[in-house]
């Protein structure tokens, strides 16, 4: 499987599986009057994927404040339209056919087709943002929803709780890492999108399964593979976040008291994941899931 794509898979979508896994990992960085629980999050679900722990609830209500990679108020449409209109959308008369070989455009508008929706729908749609679109329409056909995703879920508990939220990035520099792709990464990427459109589910299964068994260092593997291949992509999509958020949670170990950090699955594991730059830093890490 093409490293762009399973790192555009690991930050959306995973695959259900029984209630019988044990269930993903938990961190937690501490020192003498601050504890950061740190936990891999999947954005888009099944409803029958049954992901939560007594551990992980347990912890999670005993934190003061949650952080996610975009605070709740940061992923509205008043937020969202307007940042999505002016990076992700061609101006100027340009648009997806002159930046798509012939062979990539018909199979884009074959896809789009079998979906119901019209090409022109996607045209103006630079092409990081056409991937993710097409992303979404590969995985809503499985029958996957945003409605119950982890972060979504988190939130509902954290406002029933009455905890505050908080989050390690904005909107804009979060789209950024992807509209500031130069044209030919953004088109590569888009083309991977359309070569995997019927085989995200098969593709997905190994780390689904490494995911939900909290098995870190296969998560690792699987996730890493390639990524040599692609070193601008990976550069800005995992090492320099990576390495931001480990300045912003040296912030929050400054405050005492009790957090719950809930960010995407891909940025934990391997050499440059979260959970090894902390450790590398100095922090108290340990596992407890």
């Amino acid at each position: 499987m093409n490293t762009i794509a399973k790192y555009l898979i690991s930050l959306l979508f995973i695959i259900a599986v029984p209630a019988s896994a044990d269930g993903p990992a938990r961190w937690v960085v501490k020192d003498s009057d601050t504890n950061i629980y740190l936990y891999g999050t999947i954005h888009v679900l099944k409803p029958d994927l049954h992901w939560q722990t007594p551990g992980m609830i347990a912890d999670f209500n005993k934190s003061s404040r949650i952080i996610f990679e975009l605070a709740p108020d940061q992923l509205t449409p008043q937020v969202m339209q307007p940042l999505v209109a002016s990076s992700g959308m061609f101006a100027g008369g340009d648009n997806l056919s002159n930046h798509l070989d012939a062979d990539s455009l018909a199979a884009l508008n074959e896809l789009l087709a079998g979906a119901g929706i019209p090409p022109q729908a996607i045209m103006n749609m630079k092409p990081w943002l056409a991937a993710m679109m097409l992303a979404q329409v590969a995985y809503a056909q499985e029958g996957f929803t945003g409605d119950i995703g982890v972060e979504k879920t988190l939130t509902a508990r954290a406002e029933k709780n009455g905890q505050m939220t908080g989050g390690l990035e904005s909107a804009a520099e979060q789209i950024s890492y992807f509209s500031t792709m130069p044209m030919d990464e953004q088109v590569n990427f888009l083309k991977i999108g359309i070569e995997d459109f019927h085989k995200a589910s098969e593709q997905i299964n190994e780390m689904l399964d490494a995911w939900i068994k909290g098995d870190v260092d296969r998560l690792a593997s699987v996730l890493n593979e390639g990524m040599a291949d692609v070193p601008g992509i990976y550069e800005k999509l995992i090492v320099q976040r990576n390495k931001n958020w480990i300045r912003q949670i040296g912030i929050f170990m400054d405050t005492p008291g009790t957090f719950f950090m809930a960010v995407g699955a891909g940025h934990m594991p391997g050499d440059e994941g979260v959970i090894n730059l902390l450790k590398e830093a100095g922090y108290d890490v340990r596992r407890v899931e």
